[in-house]
C-alpha cells in the first residue's frame, strides 16, 4: 500500500485525515473491501453494490476518521455495516454457488472448503465477523475491535468462542462423512 496510509499521524487543525487519503484508502483497499461483502452475501452484483455503499458512506462520512492509521479499520467497519444490513432486508437463505466470475478478484482462495462456508453458517454475525476479519482479511484483533467497535478483549472472547463451534461443527461433519463414505 501506499507510505500515506502506513503513516500514522493526524491532519490538519481539525485532527481529521484529509479526503483525498481517504479516496486513496479506498482505492488501495478496493479488493479487500470486494472480497469482505462477498464472504457475507456470496453474491457477486450484491457485493458491488454493497462496496458501492460503503465507499459512497465513507466518502460521506470521512471527515469522522482522525487518523490515517485507522482508514483501513474504518473502511471495513463500513463494509460490515452495509453488508448485515443487506442480510437482514434479504432473511432469505442463498444457496451455495461456486461462480466462476468470483475468481476474478481473488475470491477462490477465501473459501476452498464447502465444509467450511457451512460451518460459518452456524455462527451469528458478529462471530462470523470476528473470524472473517481475522482469518481471511489478516486482521490484528486489535483492529477487528476497532472494526466492530467491541473492546479488545471482548473480541478475544468472541474469536475463542466461534473458533471452538466451528471446530465441533466441522469435527461432526467429518464423522457423518466417515459414516457415509
Amino acid at each position: 500500500m501506499s507510505e500515506v496510509i502506513e503513516n500514522s499521524k493526524t491532519y490538519g487543525s481539525s485532527g481529521n485525515v484529509p479526503r483525498d487519503e481517504v479516496e486513496k484508502a479506498i482505492l488501495a483497499y478496493y479488493k479487500d473491501m470486494y472480497r469482505l461483502a462477498y464472504s457475507y452475501v456470496r453474491n457477486i452484483e450484491e457485493a458491488e453494490d454493497i462496496v458501492q455503499e460503503s465507499v459512497y458512506s465513507a466518502m460521506k462520512h470521512a471527515d469522522s476518521v482522525k487518523d490515517i492509521g485507522k482508514i483501513k479499520s474504518f473502511l471495513l467497519s463500513v463494509v460490515v455495516h452495509k453488508a448485515l444490513d443487506v442480510l437482514r432486508k434479504n432473511v432469505k437463505v442463498d444457496s451455495l454457488d461456486d461462480n466462476p466470475e468470483a475468481e476474478n478478484i481473488g475470491i477462490s482462495d477465501v473459501y476452498e472448503d464447502i465444509d467450511l462456508k457451512n460451518a460459518l453458517d452456524v455462527l451469528s454475525p458478529t462471530e462470523k465477523s470476528v473470524i472473517m476479519l481475522r482469518f481471511f482479511e489478516d486482521q490484528p484483533l486489535k483492529d477487528i475491535a476497532a472494526t466492530l467497535n467491541k473492546n479488545e478483549n471482548t473480541i478475544k472472547s468472541i474469536l475463542y468462542r466461534s473458533l471452538t463451534k466451528l471446530k465441533k461443527v466441522l469435527e461432526n461433519n467429518e464423522k457423518e462423512g466417515r459414516k457415509n463414505g
